[in-house]
């Protein structure tokens, strides 16, 4: 979790640890129209974490697996691992490198404004992902998330 400092904090107890090595970094807005609670599709970056949170301070869920062998980009997420946590709305999440992720979701009927921060090929040439489609959907309860 990404916890709001103080705008001239000294302290870096609260930072997280970001890799950005593997090229230029890209930090943008992007709109969602409403997901639902629910995904049958799951995405990893093998090259780079990731910082996701909201700029409306609206809370939102992020389905999240075990990252799997970052070598294999074939590689399968482990659904057993697999969980969703309720983010709220003044806090972000970094990702590790190859975690397994699915969202931001969110039910309310109107479109939501996410940051992140990724690097500027990400979901060009660093987006695997797995679909459960032809198995199964993936519908949570907000009281179990």
């Amino acid at each position: 979790m990404i916890e709001p400092i103080h705008d001239f904090s000294k302290e870096h107890d609260h930072d997280v640890a970001l890799d950005l090595t593997q090229g230029p970094p890209r930090f943008y807005v992007m709109a969602l129209d409403p997901t639902g609670l629910c995904f049958h599709a799951i995405a990893r970056h093998i090259r780079t974490t990731q910082c996701l949170g909201s700029t409306q301070q609206l809370p939102w869920y992020m389905g999240v697996a075990l990252p799997s062998d970052p070598l294999n980009p074939n590689g399968t997420p482990d659904e057993a691992s697999l969980k969703v946590f309720h983010i709220p709305g003044h806090l972000g999440i970094k990702l590790h490198k190859a975690t397994w992720h699915a969202g931001p979701l969110f039910s309310e009927p109107q479109r939501h404004l996410f940051y992140n921060l990724e690097l500027i090929d990400t979901n060009v040439t660093d987006f695997n992902t797995y679909d459960w489609t032809d198995q199964h959907t993936f519908v949570f309860d907000p009281i179990d998330a």
